[in-house]
C-alpha cells in the first residue's frame, strides 16, 4: 500500500491504520504516474455516485486495475447483495422486487390510496351514472374481460360510453345521436 487519498487536504501524515496520506482526490492521476500505481482501492463508505464515477475516471487516465470496496452497511441493510449466475459472481445494487414487510405495506397503501380516490370521485362518478342513465337506455356499466397480471383474465368494469347493442350493427360511419 503505497498510501491515500481524501476528498479534504489531509490534517496529519498517517491515518489510524498507519498509511500515509497523499493528497486530496484531485491528485490522482499525478499519484498514480508519481508511484507507479498498478491498483487503486476505492473505499467510500457513503460514497455519492458523482464521487464514485470522478474518482474512476481519474483512476482510468492511468491505466490501473480499479476495485471498488462495498459499503458493508448497505450488505447489512440488504440494499447490496452478492448472487452467482452459472459460476460468476454479480454485485445486485437496487433489486426493486417488494418482499416481505415491504410488500405488505405497498399492498396497504395501494389499498388506501384506492379508497381514498373513490370516495373523493365519487360525486363526480354518481353524476356520470345519472347522465348516461338520462342520454341513453340501458345499463350504465359495462364489461369486458381483459389480461392481468400472469395472464389471468378479469372483468373491467367502465361506464358505457356507446348505445347499447351498438356493436351488433357492426363498424360504421358516425351518426346524430350514435
Amino acid at each position: 500500500v503505497v498510501g491515500m487519498v481524501s476528498a479534504a487536504p489531509p490534517r496529519k501524515e498517517a491515518n489510524s491504520l498507519g498509511i500515509p496520506m497523499l493528497g486530496v482526490y484531485a491528485d490522482l492521476p499525478f499519484l498514480i504516474d508519481a508511484y507507479a500505481v498498478e491498483q487503486v482501492i476505492i473505499a467510500l463508505p457513503e460514497a455519492h455516485r458523482n464521487e464514485l464515477i470522478a474518482l474512476i475516471s481519474a483512476c482510468r487516465r492511468g491505466r490501473v486495475d480499479i476495485k471498488v470496496y462495498p459499503d458493508m452497511l448497505a450488505y447489512v441493510s440488504g440494499d447490496i447483495s452478492v448472487d452467482e449466475v452459472g459460476g460468476t459472481p454479480l454485485v445486485t445494487v437496487r433489486d426493486i422486487a417488494l418482499r416481505g414487510w415491504k410488500l405488505s405495506l405497498k399492498r396497504g397503501l395501494d389499498l388506501v390510496g384506492a379508497t381514498v380516490g373513490l370516495v373523493l370521485l365519487s360525486p363526480f362518478l354518481l353524476l356520470t351514472a345519472l347522465l348516461i342513465r338520462l342520454e341513453s337506455p340501458g345499463p350504465v356499466f359495462y364489461t369486458q374481460e381483459r389480461m392481468g397480471l400472469d395472464g389471468r383474465p378479469f372483468q373491467m368494469i367502465k361506464f358505457r360510453s356507446m348505445r347499447q347493442d351498438a356493436e351488433k350493427s357492426g363498424a360504421g360511419w358516425t351518426v346524430k345521436n350514435d
